[in-house]
């Protein structure tokens, strides 16, 4: 009886109705990805090789703009537009320039815990260099339609997905909170081991952009780190220098950003802190029963499930 008490409880509680709501919030966008899916799935199929790529885009492109559209539809109370696109506050260029290093910063140890997937699964006689590759959804022959849905419809999408509904809808239990745990579901959202990494760390700076200076800050970051350092940097300027040296190159960058951004945020630790932890701050607790209601347990199970299929 007592039990029965306690899970009754449990569901009542702010915490669960909130994991239930966001859960909900994110299968809804997660169908209309699937749907997606499905058609690119109908187009490598019926199409021819040049066809098919230009469908494959279309279907993409579909597949966020209606996930979008019901996501708007079925949060439209409890966080409407007008909080999702909130400004806050002044951007100077120093700011700016703190962001972009911290943003380039995040990449470094992203890229460390991934070799350390990657040679882990080796050992174990399992393969994740290809998937991750793939999981980039990049190449060297990128056409105007793909830069455009990579370097800046996904990103715009996803910022107002993920920083704007989801951590907006979060935020009420407290600012750390909401910015944690929105990147750690935009993370799974990626569905392969590779990119929970790098999306998980990179969405920490992208929150922190969204919740303190607004949502139009953290989608120009995206989409710098989309657009210019993947697509332009990476494979653009890889074609000439080679990979080799693009790595080089790339892992010298985000080694000096991550030092110079470990040592901007110890100096303004205080000032971080005493923004994260001002209003509302959630219990400890409320990290880990977060996703714990049946909708989000299926968000995060559909995930895991993606991820297994990356390893060959």
């Amino acid at each position: 009886m007592s039990q029965n008490t306690n899970t009754t409880d449990n569901r009542k509680s702010p915490i669960y109705r909130l994991s239930s709501n966001v859960g909900g919030m994110l299968l809804i966008y997660t169908i209309a990805r699937i749907m997606a899916m499905v058609g690119k799935e109908i187009a490598t199929s019926q199409f021819n090789a040049a066809d098919s790529r230009s469908t494959i885009i279309i279907s993409e492109y579909a597949g966020y703009m209606l996930g979008l559209i019901m996501i708007t539809l079925f949060m439209k109370e409890s966080v409407p537009l007008k909080k999702v696109f909130a400004g806050g506050e002044k951007v100077t260029p120093m700011i700016l320039g703190l962001l972009l290093i911290a943003r380039i910063g995040m990449l470094f140890p992203a890229e460390l815990i991934n070799d350390g997937i990657k040679k882990l699964t080796e050992i174990l006689g399992s393969s994740l260099q290809q998937t991750a590759a793939q999981a980039e959804g990049r190449n060297h022959a990128l056409v105007l339609s793909e830069l455009l849905f990579a370097g800046i419809i996904g990103p715009v999408v996803e910022e107002i997905v993920y920083r704007g509904f989801v951590m907006r809808r979060l935020e009420p239990h407290g600012k750390a909170f909401a910015i944690v745990t929105s990147a750690i579901l935009f993370g799974l959202m990626h569905g392969n081991p590779i990119q929970l990494i790098s999306a998980g760390l990179g969405g920490l700076v992208l929150g922190y952009a969204a919740m303190r200076y607004g949502i139009l800050w953290s989608i120009l970051l995206h989409i710098f780190n989309n657009l210019v350092l993947v697509d332009l940097l990476q494979n653009g300027l890889g074609q000439f220098t080679g990979e080799a040296a693009m790595e080089i190159i790339t892992t010298s960058l985000t080694l000096v950003c991550f030092v110079l951004a470990i040592i901007l945020i110890s100096k303004r630790r205080g000032s971080l802190k005493e923004y994260l932890s001002s209003g509302e701050t959630a219990p400890k607790s409320s990290y880990f029963r977060v996703y714990l209601s049946v909708t989000m347990i299926i968000f995060i199970l559909f995930n895991i499930i993606s991820m297994a299929g990356s390893f060959k």
